[in-house]
């Protein structure tokens, strides 16, 4: 399948994105419709240990079938490896690797498209710039689970878009309120905010989700990749907020210009990074912080 406006396809970090598709795969509970599939060749990274042997790859083999039924049924047959997503709406997940793409184009969904775009060059940058090497071992070239925890959490993000039919990834940036930490996602109007709370609701409720191809194939409990999300986040943060101390922590000198690029958008990961730990854990006092510096407006303010 080729890639959209003619982008150059890749198989660099396949495993680790291959992997990530499948964690989103098991977290999406039956009455999203959506399910991610790999679009690039995945049979041709795939490896037999022996003449016999089953090619095992970095995930199970993806297959949709048509239903009647208004929720998605999942399936695996263990001996082929094969999870079977039937009435699910196919969304194709293209790897890229194009010199056209920016540096801070790492993960987005095309406007207008029903796909998702990995720009798998930008992920050695995003894994080093989000602390993943430092603070969980590994590097771009020996990835870690956590390495791919965090593409986990940016493609639950980018479903997010797609579940809300939102035009694209990219977008106006406009403020976050307050109360937006409170709502349900359907119920948030800022699209950036919205796909934000959409994956952190997902990584919340995982046991809503359909685990029988995840834990089929990968062989270990839901709750394991549920921790792996967990750590992704705090140490997205942490890798910003502990160096820089925007808050004034460490030195009683909040710095706001450090996380006050516009307002909460798309390439925002530093900010975003902190408003998806505050959902995740909300009374660590982050809300409180996030409103003192005027990075995120209280209910009463008008825009």
């Amino acid at each position: 399948m080729a890639a959209p406006f003619g982008l150059r396809q890749t198989t660099m970090y396949s495993w680790q994105v291959e992997a990530a598709i499948a964690s989103v795969n098991s977290l999406l509970p039956v009455n999203i419709r959506l399910r991610l599939a790999p679009a690039w060749d995945v049979a041709a990274a795939r490896v037999a240990v022996s003449p016999r042997a089953l090619a095992r790859g970095a995930g199970p083999r993806i297959v949709f079938t048509e239903s009647p039924s208004p929720r998605v049924l999942t399936s695996y047959d263990a001996a082929r490896e094969n999870c079977t997503f039937a009435g699910a709406e196919r969304i194709p997940v293209f790897l890229v690797d194009d010199a056209r793409l920016s540096k801070s184009e790492s993960l987005f969904v095309p406007d207008g498209q029903r796909s998702i775009i990995v720009n798998a060059d930008s992920l050695s940058r995003l894994w080093e710039r989000l602390g993943i090497n430092e603070m969980f071992g590994g590097s771009a070239s020996e990835p870690t689970r956590i390495h791919t925890a965090l593409v986990t959490v940016l493609l639950l993000h980018e479903v997010g878009h797609l579940h809300f039919e939102d035009v694209g990834s990219y977008r106006r940036p406009e403020p976050m309120k307050s109360v937006d930490f409170f709502r349900d996602s359907d119920q948030i109007a800022n699209p950036e905010v919205r796909a934000d709370r959409f994956a952190i609701e997902r990584v919340l409720a995982f046991r809503e989700g359909s685990h029988v191809c995840f834990e089929g194939f990968f062989g270990y409990n839901i709750d394991i990749l549920a921790g792996d999300l967990h750590r992704a986040i705090r140490g997205a943060r942490s890798a910003f907020e502990i160096p820089n101390d925007p808050f004034g922590a460490f030195d009683g000198l909040p710095k706001p210009l450090l996380l006050r690029k516009g307002s909460y958008s798309h390439p925002d990961l530093d900010l975003r990074f902190m408003c998806m730990d505050a959902l995740l854990y909300p009374n660590d006092g982050t809300l409180s912080e996030l409103l003192k510096l005027s990075l995120v407006r209280d209910a009463d303010q008008n825009h």
